[in-house]
């Protein structure tokens, strides 16, 4: 397992756009840009693992997966989507 800890220098982080039609992402709030590295895995398979940060906005997506994520700062809300309703976690 990899170790984040709030502070701590996770090296270079790439650029990643809000540009997946499959993610379908929304800008609501501000210009918020993403920033990531994949450490594990990546694009087709099924587990991967990684650090991503993103700057002060507010944006909807759609995600393909299973999401883990620990925190470092700030804050987030979750929707989940089902038949019955909408769950904010």
């Amino acid at each position: 397992m990899i170790k984040y800890v709030p502070g701590d220098d996770v090296g270079r982080l790439e650029p990643w756009p809000f540009d997946n039609p499959e993610s379908d992402y929304q800008i609501r709030q501000g210009d918020p840009k993403a920033f990531g590295r994949m450490d594990a895995g990546g694009p087709g398979h099924t587990t991967r693992a990684g650090i991503w940060r993103c700057t002060k906005g507010i944006f909807g997506c759609t995600e393909q997966g299973d999401e883990l994520m620990t925190i470092l700062s700030r804050r987030f809300f979750v929707v989940r989507r089902w038949r019955n309703g909408v769950e904010r976690a």
